[in-house]
């Protein structure tokens, strides 16, 4: 090592020994003056400093208590993972007791000069930062100047965009009172450098605050950094559709228009981002902003509109009915994009079947013309796997509501046109193996068939206009498909009709409902996998073979297609892409 670069490292050393000592220093008189005013409860002796300090060392006590308060919370976060409780209460204290004791702090000329209130801004804690500035706004109570900081993660932020962080209404009027345009720092729209937001993305929480700037000149359509304009923030956090409404009649009053459709960084427009966030009224929300002109078609940087992002939730049902009726109210001339891709290649269709929502798949096939489905591509079994959400409180029955969803789905398809093929039967069979639903149990299925209760309860109970549901059980595989499409068991599954049986009951039950729906499905794709794994073995040979086996023993023959070693590669397809079409349309006998 060069004798420059030892030098330039024993510097470092002593610097940051210096900064060490220093810091221990700022301690000792925090504990001190800590221990002198307070008891071991944390409460005060006293209402006043006893002792006279000058103004350098009341700043450097407060500096002191938020940085404690700063590096409390780093380690809470980076080293406990934010699992674990930190004591607060003694900076927090100090600040209060310092602010009830009177002082007042004297301002100075220079507006560049860092100040506890800059470092409590940065506190993460919404309760701690909040009770902090408020006590340290009793002692800095001169708004002018509005101090502006100087270095760290604070630079450029003053003390006008802490009152607008937490609320402060009282403070935030007087800043806007002695406004003079002509200094900046004290310019409504005054950005913060290191974010690039204006003091109403800080105030966004509070609407009485965000009214205050808004009347007194605030822009609504300024963005930061991130192309977000305040409306983008309010869209995120809001969990009520009133305050949305609020933050555009205030600019409207103030015949003030707002961007409805602008982009952040990312591409997401106001409505996309309250989609994507899905609070609690989101419903409302999305359509309150397509009555004031929101596009329904833009799209993020990734091409998904406001469909597909619907598309991807569970509960996208409801949502997607209030937003197609406001869209065709607001916008009748305008046709929704329902066969937008994003950047993966996937539409709104796909991603509704990807995550096995018929509800979802049935609205958006009805917007379909008959010949819309030629372009669409069936998912692959990671599709499935990625997407699929369900709650796992009783196994069974998840995995029945999963079978009756996905036969639902592809029943919609089927019958808007789309032809299945043997690779989409795959990927289906392969997310189901994964999930376990063949699980055959004759024990259970016996106990079903003997238990005179069951049976009773059974009767009283309608899957479809006068079939019982004991009725239903006792039909075979062929004749209950015919009775009761897919769509109206899978209805009769999420209702809470299933939810009278016995406990006892019901996972025997489940299990038996999805072996009975499974049945016809992977009859349908065996004999054809079995034709072509036994070169060409007569067809209805191979129906009479597996006619008898198991639904898993179907599923996996189906699967074993996908082994090139084990398929007939005659050149000669022609025949076998016959059969492969006369099992999709011909009935069969499971």
């Amino acid at each position: 090592m060069s004798s420059d670069k030892i030098v330039e490292e024993r510097e470092k050393v002593e610097t940051t020994t210096r900064i060490d000592d220093l810091i221990n220093q700022h301690r000792a008189i925090f504990q001190a003056i800590f221990d002198e005013n307070f008891d071991r409860q944390g409460k005060y002796k006293n209402s006043v400093l006893r002792n006279p300090l000058s103004d350098q060392k009341i700043e450097l006590l407060l500096t002191t208590s938020v940085t404690n308060l700063l590096e409390k919370e780093n380690y809470l976060f980076e080293t406990l993972g934010g699992k674990a409780p930190v004591h607060k209460a003694d900076e927090v204290g100090m600040v209060r007791f310092v602010a009830e004791s009177g002082y007042k702090n004297q301002p100075f000329k220079v507006a560049l000069r860092t100040t506890p209130l800059h470092s409590a801004a940065l506190i993460s804690c919404e309760i701690d930062r909040l009770a902090v500035i408020r006590d340290l706004f009793e002692i800095y109570n001169e708004v002018y100047p509005n101090y502006i900081c100087t270095f760290g993660l604070g630079l450029g932020l003053t003390h006008f965009h802490a009152a607008c962080m937490c609320g402060l209404d009282n403070v935030v009027e007087k800043f806007l009172a002695r406004s003079n345009y002509r200094e900046r720092y004290q310019y409504p729209n005054l950005v913060w450098q290191r974010t690039g937001d204006s003091p109403l993305h800080m105030a966004i929480k509070y609407e009485t605050t965000c009214e205050i700037l808004l009347n007194r000149g605030a822009d609504p359509n300024c963005a930061n950094w991130a192309g977000s304009t305040p409306l983008h923030v309010i869209c995120t956090i809001a969990d009520d559709c009133g305050r949305v409404e609020r933050f555009f009649e205030i600019n409207d009053a103030n015949n003030q228009p707002l961007r409805v459709n602008a982009r952040d960084a990312r591409g997401n427009t106001p409505l996309l981002l309250a989609l994507k966030k899905m609070r609690r009224q989101v419903a409302q929300v999305a359509a309150y902003l397509l009555r004031r002109g929101a596009d329904p078609n833009l799209a993020d940087e990734d091409g998904s509109t406001p469909l597909h992002v619907i598309c991807r939730r569970a509960s996208g049902h409801e949502l997607l009915h209030w937003f197609l009726e406001v869209s065709d109210s607001r916008w009748p001339r305008q046709r929704l994009r329902v066969n937008a891709m994003d950047r993966w290649g996937r539409t709104p269709l796909g991603w509704a079947v990807a995550s096995l929502l018929p509800d979802v798949v049935g609205a958006l096939l009805d917007r379909l013309a008959d010949d819309d489905l030629s372009g669409f591509v069936f998912p692959s079994e990671e599709d499935f796997w990625l997407f699929t959400r369900w709650p796992h409180k009783h196994p069974a029955l998840h995995k029945l509501t999963l079978v009756s969803s996905a036969l639902a789905v592809i029943e919609m398809l089927e019958d808007k046109g789309f032809l299945m093929e043997l690779i989409d039967a795959v990927a289906i069979m392969k997310f189901f193996n994964k999930h376990k639903v063949f699980n055959y149990r004759a024990d259970l299925v016996e106990g079903l068939s003997s238990n005179e209760k069951f049976k009773k309860k059974a009767g009283k109970i309608t899957v479809k206009g006068n079939l019982s549901y004991y009725e239903f059980l006792q039909l075979c595989p062929k004749r209950a498909a015919k009775r009761v499409k897919c769509v109206e068991f899978f209805n009769f599954v999420k209702s809470d009709r299933l939810r009278k049986l016995w406990k006892k009951n019901k996972t025997a039950n489940f299990m038996y409902l999805s072996e009975k729906l499974l049945r016809v499905f992977c009859f349908t794709w065996a004999p054809t996998s079995f034709f072509l794994l036994s070169h060409r073995m007569p067809i209805e040979i191979c129906e009479m073979i597996v006619k008898s086996l198991m639904n898993q023993d179907l599923c996996n023959i189906t699967l074993a297609t996908e082994d090139p070693s084990l398929v007939d590669s005659s050149e000669n397809v022609e025949d076998v892409n016959q059969i492969l079409d006369l099992r999709i349309r011909r009935p069969v006998e499971p």
